[in-house]
């Protein structure tokens, strides 16, 4: 009996039997909800993918964007900065110019004073009537010799000598200065030429001088090195964010040198300060962008960083040496050979 109640209970082989169509079909229904679901992931994937990839790359143009906008902001400053040294440096010869030309303005009125003397006593001589009698013209002598002694006739005519002299030097220091700040700027010429390493050093000196006089001595080696392709535009630009930050480190007073030459195929230009120099920790960080050891204000690091670029970009090579409280030497080495197009400026 229980036996036979065992085998009631128990599910019989029939009982769990599918067929094998109604298999398949199973099959093939899971297999089509499995497609789907995945096509739905792979969409959903691909969307989010999508997504993050145009966010990726908005974000990769406002970064590039805000970096630009520093860096012409960094070049707007310094253009400034120099122009109101070149300002001054025009403005000192402009103004002795203008004040030699007022004094030369009162000799003037005093030479017409005397030259009045001198023509009332020739004029005298040619009397129609003839009748002057010898004694009136020697009493126009005294008058003739007191005006010449009132406006000091001989400084005078030695005074005017120099005060044109010093016009004319005037004159020509002004033209450097804008010829200078035209071989510096070089405008309309943003691009690769042949160009003189120690001439555009020469313009940039000029341009920056009034930055550099009142604290630093430049020395200058100007060795004669090979005409190389280059944007000088672009080299006048490092050589001038490197004579700032060059005078910017001398505390009081101290010097600049400046010595180019050729070195194993490479004009090389060496420009070393006695400055307060760098700590050898913030070495490896000097041409990073956004670093700098100056006060809130003073600065944005990105200085040394469009000098790093620029050198990079005509396959060239900077190299920094300091010690604090010695000085500081920077090293760049351009090649001599043909130099690939470094195209615009950083940003």
């Amino acid at each position: 009996m229980q036996g036979k109640e065992r085998m009631k209970n128990e599910p019989s082989v029939q009982e769990n039997y599918m067929p094998a169509d109604r298999i398949e079909k199973k099959a093939s229904q899971v297999g089509e909800e499995l497609l789907l679901q995945d096509r739905q992931l792979s969409a959903l994937m691909s969307g989010s993918k999508a997504a993050l990839s145009q966010r990726l790359e908005k974000a990769l143009i406002d970064l590039e964007n805000t970096q630009t906008q520093l860096i012409q902001s960094e070049k707007m400053a310094s253009l400034g900065q120099l122009a109101a040294g070149v300002a001054h440096e025009i403005n000192n010869p402009t103004g002795f110019i203008s004040s030699n030309l007022k004094t030369l303005a009162d000799y003037q009125a005093d030479l017409m004073h005397l030259v009045a003397q001198y023509r009332a006593f020739k004029n005298a001589f040619k009397d129609k009537d003839g009748d002057v009698p010898i004694e009136a013209l020697g009493a126009m002598i005294p008058q003739i010799e007191a005006v010449e002694k009132e406006i000091d006739i001989d400084f005078v005519c030695k005074d005017i000598d120099e005060l044109i002299g010093e016009c004319r030097e005037g004159t020509v220091r002004i033209k450097k200065i804008v010829d200078d700040l035209k071989h510096f700027a070089h405008p309309g010429q943003d691009k690769v030429q042949d160009t003189d390493i120690n001439r555009e050093l020469e313009s940039t000196l000029s341009v920056v001088n009034n930055e550099l006089k009142y604290k630093a001595k430049v020395i200058k080696e100007l060795n004669p090195i090979p005409i190389i392709k280059a944007n000088p535009q672009q080299l006048n630009q490092v050589f001038v964010n490197i004579l700032v930050n060059a005078v910017q480190a001398i505390d009081n007073c101290g010097e600049i040198r400046i010595v180019t030459q050729q070195v194993d195929g490479h004009a090389q230009i060496r420009i070393s300060d006695t400055g307060c120099g760098i700590p050898q920790e913030n070495l490896s960080k000097i041409f990073d962008a956004f670093f700098t050891t100056k006060a809130v204000g003073k600065g944005t690091g990105l200085g040394m960083n469009i000098v790093y670029q620029i050198i990079k970009k005509h396959r060239g090579d900077i190299r920094v040496e300091s010690r604090v409280g010695e000085g500081t030497t920077f090293t760049v080495s351009l090649p001599v050979g043909p130099s690939q197009d470094p195209g615009q400026s950083p940003g």
